[in-house]
């Protein structure tokens, strides 16, 4: 089983290496689109670069209604539970 895994976790990583400019395109092009309400007030250099470096749950779901995916392929509770999966690997 963990063969497997690793044998998955490599194949991810060549696949996201081989697309790499594909998706910094598509990041750079839905990054800061959401209208956020709760807009930062004399904002310092983290909370900047933290804006820059995430999407927002609505840009997410922009993204994936432009691309003719949500909700057909991915519900909202799908989406929703993939993007809490994302945020509690990365704190870790």
């Amino acid at each position: 089983m963990a063969d497997e895994e690793e044998r998955d976790r490599e194949s991810v990583f060549e696949f996201m290496k081989k697309y790499q400019k594909l998706w910094r395109n598509i990041f750079s092009k839905y990054q800061n689109t959401g209208h956020k309400t709760n807009a930062l007030r004399n904002p310092n250099f983290d909370q900047i670069q933290n804006k820059v470096a995430e999407l927002s749950f609505a840009e997410i779901t922009k993204l994936l209604k432009d691309h003719a995916t949500y909700p057909r392929l991915i519900n909202k509770d799908e989406l929703s539970q993939m993007v809490r999966i994302v945020n509690q690997k990365s704190e870790e």
